[in-house]
């Protein structure tokens, strides 16, 4: 990846997809000297958000891809971007602060899974716990041939992981709130730390949710959502994923009425039942619908999801502000309603769904 400067900020074009465009900004193009701070922006500066730790300096440097001023560093790495920061002693306090601005977007705090989730195959990541999945706070469109915003995720601020010169590691604790984002670092652990210690927060480009359920294998899965006006339904995708050999599985998806938020009623329209892959990382599968359905304007429906049983596959979620519905359905017996199902709150079910407009220049989408 090369930057492009402009003044004392460097810019890279982190995914170059004019459907899902992903640039980053490190430094404050506002500013006519180097703050640390990076930037994340997405579909065209849609959606942002940037984070600016407290501690100002005017010091940098720049070898290939590594930007390095006194306190901090800034590179990109897998599907995401490293924002360093550099304790070079042991600081006055345990807990770093960082200014954070955005624009349309939202913070859902991803917690530990509770022992009812464990027991029922629920898998979240060491560096998920604790973490915050970043979603845009406006409904965003799905339509055929435009951006691709898929279930609205526009990435993921991980955990971050604390060490010291000698490799020591702990987790710190990330917190949220009202602009600012902060990290308490265990006290116990500066105290005896080796310094230098870093600190490391890691900001994903993923657009599925980063947790698991393996209830996929014997249930069908549903999250609901509200068509903003008319249109027509023309596919839904569905995240799926496995933690065995990856390959492939039969799924189908569907699109039911809304009785209530814990609830589907009749089916409305569906795909046929088609061979899709399955990979370990979790990616959304596109299956059109049989026939395109029509949805009427400000009515709730529930996009779900079957597939044939396999040991080891799982549906993909963030804790969020939606509900997750589940049913026993069968591959080829998807036309039920989903009776008896049960249902968990506060979990976004990694779905969407494409559309047309019936009438009119331009398409609309469903939200949650």
């Amino acid at each position: 990846m090369n930057y492009d400067q402009e003044t004392n900020s460097y810019n890279l074009i982190a995914q170059d997809n004019d459907k899902d465009m992903i640039r980053v900004e490190i430094g404050d193009s506002k500013q006519s000297d180097f703050y640390p701070q990076v930037k994340i922006m997405r579909w065209d500066n849609e959606v942002n958000f940037s984070v600016r730790l407290f501690d100002i300096t005017a010091t940098h440097t720049v070898i290939g891809e590594v930007i390095s001023c006194d306190n901090a560093k800034f590179y990109p790495v897998d599907n995401g971007f490293e924002f360093e920061v550099i304790l070079k002693e042991k600081p006055a306090t345990n807990i770093l602060e960082f200014t954070l601005s955005d624009k349309d977007v939202e913070y859902l705090y991803q917690p530990e899974l509770t022992k009812e989730e464990t027991n029922r195959g629920c898998k979240r990541p060491e560096n998920v716990v604790g973490s915050y999945a970043v979603y845009a706070k406006t409904p965003k469109i799905n339509y055929k041939g435009g951006k691709e915003y898929k279930c609205g995720k526009v990435g993921h601020i991980y955990r971050p992981k604390v060490y010291d010169a000698k490799k020591n590691e702990v987790w710190g604790e990330l917190h949220i709130e009202d602009g600012l984002m902060t990290i308490t670092i265990p006290q116990e652990f500066l105290d005896k730390a080796i310094y230098p210690v870093v600190v490391d927060p890691t900001f994903g480009y993923e657009n599925v949710g980063l947790s698991k359920d393996e209830n996929f294998t014997s249930y069908a899965k549903a999250g609901y959502y509200t068509s903003l006006i008319d249109c027509h339904a023309v596919s839904v995708s569905f995240a799926i994923s496995t933690d065995g050999t990856p390959s492939t599985t039969d799924l189908r998806v569907g699109i039911f009425s809304y009785i209530s938020s814990s609830n589907a009623g009749a089916l409305l329209a569906q795909s046929n039942a088609e061979e899709v892959n399955i990979t370990k990382e979790g990616t959304f599968n596109t299956l059109l619908l049989t026939d395109s359905y029509r949805l009427s304007g400000d009515t709730n429906y529930f996009l779900a999801g079957v597939h044939e049983p396999y040991d080891e596959d799982y549906c993909h979620y963030d804790s969020g502000n939606s509900t997750i519905i589940e049913s026993l359905h069968i591959l080829a017996d998807f036309s039920n309603p989903f009776n008896e199902s049960g249902s968990d709150a506060n979990r976004k079910l990694s779905v969407y769904c494409t559309y047309s407009l019936i009438t009119g220049p331009f398409p609309t989408h469903l939200r949650t």
